[in-house]
C-alpha cells in the first residue's frame, strides 16, 4: 500500500486489521473477520519492516556504500536486522543485526545497544552500484530518530 501523504510503501501482513483500541494496559485489534487479537501481557514481539526507496544520491555516478547511521532507541529484548540491496543484486543481504540489552557492549552476534538514545554505525560493505536500497526488520518496540547514510563516488 502506498501513503502519497508520506510518501511511503507500507506492506500489510495477512492479519488484514480493521482497527485498533486500547483496553486498560492492553491494545486490541480487530481484524476483517471480526476476530479481537489482544497484545499487552508485556510478553509479546511484533515483527516489523521498513523499507527505503532507491537511493540514488545528488549525482548520477557509480557509488560504493559505506556507512549507516542509525540515531534509535529500543526496549530490551527488541532485535533488528539491516539488509542491503543494490541494483547489482537480485536480492537483500544482511549486514548486522542489533539487539538492545541493558549492558551496552558490542558481542559477536551483532551490536549490542542499551536502552537509551544512541548512534549505531552499521559498516556498509558493497559492491559499486548504481542505486541501492536499505531495510530494516526486527521485533519489538524500536524508535528510530535518525538515518543517514554515507557513500564512496567510484571514478
Amino acid at each position: 500500500v502506498y501513503d502519497t501523504a508520506c510518501d511511503l510503501w507500507y506492506n500489510e501482513d495477512a492479519a488484514h486489521l480493521t482497527g485498533l483500541m486500547r483496553f486498560g494496559n492492553d491494545v486490541c485489534a480487530i481484524t476483517d473477520e471480526q476476530e479481537v487479537l489482544r497484545f499487552g501481557s508485556g510478553e509479546e514481539f511484533l515483527r516489523w519492516e521498513m523499507e527505503t526507496k532507491p537511493i540514488t544520491g545528488a549525482r548520477n555516478e557509480r557509488k560504493r556504500p559505506k556507512e549507516l547511521f542509525l540515531r534509535l532507541r529500543a526496549k530490551p529484548g527488541s532485535t533488528m536486522d539491516v539488509w542491503i540491496k543494490t541494483n547489482r543484486e537480485p536480492a537483500y543481504r544482511r549486514v548486522t543485526g542489533l539487539l538492545c540489552d541493558r549492558t551496552n557492549r558490542i558481542g559477536s552476534e551483532g551490536i549490542r545497544i542499551g536502552t537509551e538514545i544512541e548512534t549505531v554505525t552499521v559498516p556498509l560493505s558493497a559492491l559499486p552500484c548504481d542505486n541501492f536500497s536499505i531495510r530494516l526488520t526486527g521485533t519489538g518496540e524500536w524508535v528510530l530518530y535518525e538515518a543517514e547514510h554515507r557513500y564512496h563516488i567510484v571514478t
